[in-house]
């Protein structure tokens, strides 16, 4: 199994260089690689690829609550911009020199026994490795990076909070005023996801 992982991540990285896939394969790779390292549905609407400049742009992605949340979109990213950096790939690791996401809006619950819907996605939680030999489980709690991203530019202007643990939901919107603030030197799809989880948290009060 991890090996036929490994080849779906090969490909990714292919189709996010443009040389070997067609539009339609780069966007059913980022959908099924997102999916299966954030552990909840995600949906893509456009993508466009610029093969000289090995860039890609996607449009309308929609990253869904987590299976034991309410089904609804957490996460709608109107633009997701990549700038590969194919030079990453001779130091032994695929690499971006920059990632800029918008995101649209960001919906955030507290629903009970689960917490926080964005603290429930899988590349969040420590990693199963394997079973030592006392029996008891491993776990990783900061796995190794697939890549790695110079420069993030986040954008997220508008927040929902919505509180489900008393006996009658409460709901705020905010004003989360992230424009293109810029963070460096992250690691992996884990950076990028912790970096927009603990910002958006600390912008509506819930710090980390």
């Amino acid at each position: 199994m991890r090996l036929i992982w490994n080849l779906i991540k090969i490909a990714f990285w292919a189709a996010v260089l443009g040389f070997f896939l067609k539009v339609y394969g780069a966007k059913w790779l980022l959908t099924f690689y997102l999916q299966k390292e954030l552990g909840t549905r995600v949906t893509v609407q456009d993508v466009r690829l610029d093969f000289v400049n090995t860039q890609a742009k996607f449009r309308g992605l929609m990253i869904q609550n987590p299976l034991v949340y309410p089904e609804g979109v957490m996460i709608a990213v109107s633009d997701l911009f990549l700038d590969f950096e194919p030079r990453s790939l001779l130091k032994g690791k695929p690499g971006f020199s920059a990632v800029d996401l918008n995101a649209e809006e960001i919906r955030v619950l507290n629903v009970p026994g689960n917490g926080l819907n964005l603290r429930a996605l899988t590349i969040l939680k420590p990693q199963y490795r394997d079973v030592g030999k006392d029996g008891i489980p491993r776990y990783e709690t900061d796995p190794k990076a697939d890549f790695s991203t110079q420069k993030f530019y986040l954008t997220a202007e508008r927040a929902t909070y919505t509180d489900l643990t008393g006996p009658n939901p409460v709901q705020k919107s905010y004003a989360l005023g992230l424009r293109h603030a810029e963070f460096n030197d992250l690691e992996g799809l884990r950076g990028l996801t912790e970096t927009l989880v603990r910002e958006t948290l600390n912008r509506i009060g819930l710090r980390e």
